[in-house]
């Protein structure tokens, strides 16, 4: 698993909207901000919507804005809006057999499911607003 260049942007945005919350802001001035284009602040604040971490209100003064305070967001919010569940093995996803043909008992299988729920609690225990 990588960290992907939109899950970056992704945060970059909310950190934004948290910085600029005491108004909605314009998509322009975000993507002008932050050095993208109004196209990829698009396609990255469809998915944030759909997730409630971000609002948007369509109109002449209409804007973003959080969906709900930068502390109750946090960076696995964001990862599974934008690029879904974090895996760092395959055979943990779909739940078949390990290469060497067992899953009960195997320790890497057991090894690697322990590092994917670390991994998945030090995700969900970091909000945005402490990456501000």
């Amino acid at each position: 698993m990588q960290i992907q260049d939109s899950i970056d942007c992704a945060i970059q945005i909310l950190q934004y909207l948290h910085k600029h919350q005491e108004a909605v802001q314009a998509g322009p001035v975000i993507a002008k901000a932050l050095g993208i284009s109004h196209a990829i602040l698009i396609r990255l604040t469809s998915p944030l919507e759909k997730k409630g971490l971000l609002t948007f209100a369509r109109g002449r003064n209409g804007g973003y804005a959080l969906g709900k305070p930068a502390h109750e967001i946090s960076f696995y919010d964001v990862f599974t809006a934008v690029e879904g569940e974090p895996w760092i093995y395959p055979y943990l996803k779909d739940g078949r057999q390990c290469t060497n043909g067992e899953r009960a008992g195997c320790k890497v299988h057991e090894f690697l499911q322990t590092v994917q729920g670390n991994m998945i609690a030090e995700l969900s225990g970091k909000p945005i607003a402490d990456l501000v």
